[in-house]
């Protein structure tokens, strides 16, 4: 049997190395309990990195409790630091302040993550190829300046610290086929399929709809991001 880990550790063993990144330094995971968040996860502990788990309990759906404890289990199995942080309020907090509640969940973690990671430090996240084109196509959507067309950087210190995403040109169906040859349960979190947010949207309806119309139209988004950087 092919070793589907193969991908992943690559990929993450290439960013971290590319970057300037040598051991013994530590890394934070920003861990959900999501398929993706646990195979990042896995491929950090297979590679022995020095790691400690960020989880954040939005505190916005019934079973975030249950999200918790399964990822608070899973880093204690693994022999890693872990670390959660309750969110409060933050259906008020996005009404009060205009916010989407997406955009204000992502606020409230990324504050929270500034605080824990601190300057000069490491977090990486499991976003993968597939969140890379909803990205790109919400940019292209709502009309924003074409450099953000490429999407998601793979590593990014703007925070002062850097945010490192190894998977980006890895799909979720390869983080899959790794997590079940392992055997490895994840969570998933039904509000990821809710029609009120746009990028559930382009996940279930668009994207289906661009890959049956014309195969690989992915591979024209991404040219197009590369042009708009020349052009900027």
């Amino acid at each position: 049997m092919a070793d589907e880990w193969t991908p992943l550790t690559d990929s993450l063993r290439s960013l971290l190395t590319a970057n300037g990144w040598a051991e013994p330094t530590p890394v934070a995971l920003a861990v959900s309990g999501g398929a993706d968040s646990m195979a990042l996860l896995l491929t950090a502990c297979a590679m022995e990195l020095d790691v400690t788990v960020l989880h954040v309990d939005h505190g916005l759906r019934p079973e975030s409790g249950a999200d918790r404890d399964f990822v608070e289990r899973a880093a204690q199995d693994l022999g890693c630091a872990f670390q959660v942080h309750l969110a409060h309020g933050l259906a008020a907090k996005a009404e009060r302040t205009g916010q989407g509640l997406e955009a204000a969940a992502r606020a409230e973690r990324y504050s929270w993550f500034d605080k824990k990671v601190g300057a000069g430090g490491i977090l990486l996240t499991g976003h993968h190829a597939d969140d890379q084109r909803e990205t790109q196509l919400l940019h292209l959507i709502r009309g924003t300046r074409p450099d953000a067309w490429r999407g998601m950087e793979a590593w990014n210190t703007e925070r002062g610290f850097a945010i490192g995403r190894p998977f980006l040109d890895l799909t979720r169906e390869t983080l899959l086929n790794a997590l079940h040859q392992k055997g490895q349960a994840w969570r998933e979190d039904a509000s990821n399929l809710d029609p009120k947010h746009l990028r559930n949207r382009i996940r279930c309806e668009l994207v289906p709809l661009l890959d049956a119309l014309r195969p690989g139209w992915d591979v024209g988004l991404h040219r197009a991001a590369r042009l708009a950087m020349e052009w900027r």
